[in-house]
Formats: structure tokens, C-alpha cells, sequence
């Protein structure tokens, strides 16, 4: 993969997620541009070239690692939009006390799935410590 497809499928995904927020928690897999393997892909190659050309920042890192682990809220289409259709139910009802809430939220069910999960953002740490260690012996050299 190229740079420069990296960097057109990093910022297709970003679309991608802002459409996600317009539905509710998870995205739909058809809003991706592409496979999850296939996007996850375009960030090593994006933030191996962004860290060995010194452009990095720690925003702009920390960025990336947030979107990157947003990765698994895209998820069957049909299961996104029964999920929303709840979730979105949900932060309609007042009254959170109220017997019609409490069987909404149970029917969501494991919801953590479907947010940022702490495994892939330490995946994206350890692949950016990889790359800046590889960096560092590089230029030792």
C-alpha cells in the first residue's frame, strides 16, 4: 500500500466515523471505505511514515490512536441499525427509573464492543513504540 492510498483510506474512514455519530454508537460496515483489516493497515503505513518523517505531533497522535480504536463499532449493518434504534430510543426517555428504559438498555445488551476497545489502542502504542524504536537504531546508524 502506498502512502497516498493510506491517507485517502485514513480520511475516508474519519468520514466515515462523523457519518457514524449521525446514527447513533455503532457504524454501519458499508460505511467503511473499505475492510477493517484493510483500514487498519492504512494507519501502520500512515503512522510509520508520520513518525520516520518527524511529523507527528502528540495530538495528532493521540488522534489517531482514538480513531483507530473506533474501528469496532462498525458492525453488520443490520445489527448497527437495531443497535441505534435503541440507543437512540434510549436518550429519548426522561424518566430513567421507568421500567420501558430498564428493558431497552438490557435488550442492548454488551454495548462495550461497540466503543473504543483498550485493546486496539494499546495495539496502536505498541506499533508506534515499534516504529519509533526502529527510527531511533536507524539513526544510531
Amino acid at each position: 500500500m502506498t502512502l497516498e492510498e493510506a491517507e485517502r483510506i485514513v480520511k475516508a474512514y474519519g468520514a466515515a466515523i462523523v457519518d457514524m455519530g449521525k446514527e447513533g454508537l455503532a457504524g454501519r460496515l458499508s460505511l467503511l471505505p473499505c475492510s477493517k483489516p484493510r483500514v487498519r493497515y492504512a494507519f501502520y503505513v500512515y503512522l510509520e511514515a508520520a513518525i520516520r518523517d518527524n511529523l507527528l505531533t502528540k495530538e495528532h497522535g493521540e488522534q489517531l490512536a482514538i480513531t483507530f480504536s473506533m474501528l469496532n463499532a462498525f458492525i453488520p449493518d443490520g445489527d448497527a441499525r437495531a443497535f441505534n434504534a435503541i440507543w437512540n430510543d434510549l436518550a429519548k426517555i426522561e424518566d430513567r427509573t421507568s421500567e420501558h428504559f430498564k428493558a431497552q438498555f438490557r435488550e442492548l445488551g454488551d454495548t462495550t464492543r461497540f466503543l473504543g476497545e483498550p485493546s486496539l489502542l494499546d495495539e496502536f502504542d505498541t506499533f508506534a513504540a515499534d516504529c519509533m524504536g526502529e527510527l531511533t537504531e536507524y539513526r544510531r546508524t
